[in-house]
C-alpha cells in the first residue's frame, strides 16, 4: 500500500505566497472540498493554507508526503465536513483545544492510498484518539466522529452529492432577444391593422436587450474560468465551469417574463 511521493499543485498558494503542493489524491480532493466550503458560506474564495507538503519542525513527518494540510480557519463545520469527506484525521489545534504551544489552526489528514507520515493519525482517530503524542494516542478525540467512515474517493462522491444539493437549479429560459421589428414597433408604435393594441415601450425593448447582454457577459466570464481551470489542470473546477456554461441561460432578477 502506498504510491510514494508524487506531488501535484493544489490549485492555490500558501499564505506565504508559495505554491501549495500535495499528493495526487489530495490535488483532486482539495478543490472540491474548497468548493463545498464556499457553498456552505464559510469562505469566499479559498481556505487559507499555511502548510501542505512540507517539513516544519512543529509538524514532525505528518506533512512530509503531501497528504496533510494546515489552514488558519478553525470552524467546527470545516472539521466535520473534512471527516465526512475522507479526511478523518482532522482536528482544530491551538490553546482552545488543549494545545497552548500551537497557533490556532486546522490540521487535516487525508485517508488516501499514499504511504504517509500522517497514516498513524488516521489509525489514531479511528480508534478514538486525538492524533497527538506517541502513535497519535496522547488523548481522546475531541471532535465528533463522522457519520460514515469514508476514504478519499468515497469522500469525493459524498462531496459531489452535497455540492449538487447546495447548488441552485437554474430556470431554463427561451431566447427572448427582441427582433429588429419588435424594436422598430416599440419606437414607432404598432403598425395599423396589425391587431396589436399597444406595442412594448422603448424602455422595455432596451431592457430586454440589456438583459441579453448581461447573459452573454456571464457566459464569457464562465468561459474564461473554464479556460483557466483547464490551463492549470484543475478538472473539478473545469467541470464546475462547464456546468455553469450549460445552465447559465437564466433570467436575471427583475427581468420580465
Amino acid at each position: 500500500m502506498g504510491d510514494g511521493i508524487d506531488l501535484a499543485w493544489l490549485g492555490q498558494n500558501l499564505t506565504s505566497g508559495k505554491p501549495a503542493y500535495g499528493c495526487p489524491h489530495l490535488a483532486l480532493w482539495w478543490p472540491m472540498f474548497s468548493r463545498l466550503q464556499i457553498l456552505r458560506g464559510r469562505i469566499r474564495e479559498c481556505l487559507d493554507v499555511v502548510q501542505a507538503y512540507g517539513f516544519s519542525t512543529k509538524s514532525g513527518t505528518t506533512h512530509a508526503h503531501g497528504t496533510a494540510v494546515d489552514t488558519t480557519q478553525t470552524l467546527a463545520g470545516i472539521v466535520a465536513d473534512a471527516r465526512e469527506a475522507g479526511a478523518r484525521a482532522t482536528w482544530c489545534r491551538g490553546a482552545k483545544w488543549g494545545q497552548p504551544n500551537m497557533d490556532d489552526h486546522i490540521h487535516l489528514g487525508l485517508d488516501c492510498p499514499c504511504a504517509s507520515g500522517s497514516d498513524y493519525q488516521i489509525a489514531a482517530v479511528d480508534a478514538g484518539y486525538d492524533g497527538l503524542g506517541y502513535r497519535g494516542e496522547g488523548g481522546r478525540d475531541y471532535h465528533p466522529a463522522p457519520k460514515v467512515r469514508r476514504d478519499w474517493a468515497q469522500g469525493m462522491a459524498w462531496m459531489q452529492a452535497e455540492i449538487a444539493r447546495l447548488t441552485p437549479t437554474p430556470t431554463p429560459l427561451e431566447d427572448d432577444m427582441p427582433t429588429a421589428k419588435e424594436i422598430a414597433d416599440a419606437i414607432v408604435g404598432a403598425p395599423a391593422g396589425s391587431g396589436v393594441d399597444a406595442a412594448p415601450s422603448l424602455g422595455q425593448a432596451i431592457y430586454r436587450m440589456q438583459s441579453t447582454l448581461m447573459r452573454v457577459a456571464d457566459q464569457l466570464a464562465n468561459a474564461a474560468e473554464l479556460d483557466y481551470a483547464l490551463a492549470r489542470g484543475d478538472q473539478p473546477a473545469a467541470d464546475a465551469a462547464i456546468a455553469r456554461v450549460r445552465a447559465r441561460d437564466v433570467r436575471h432578477p427583475g427581468e420580465p417574463a
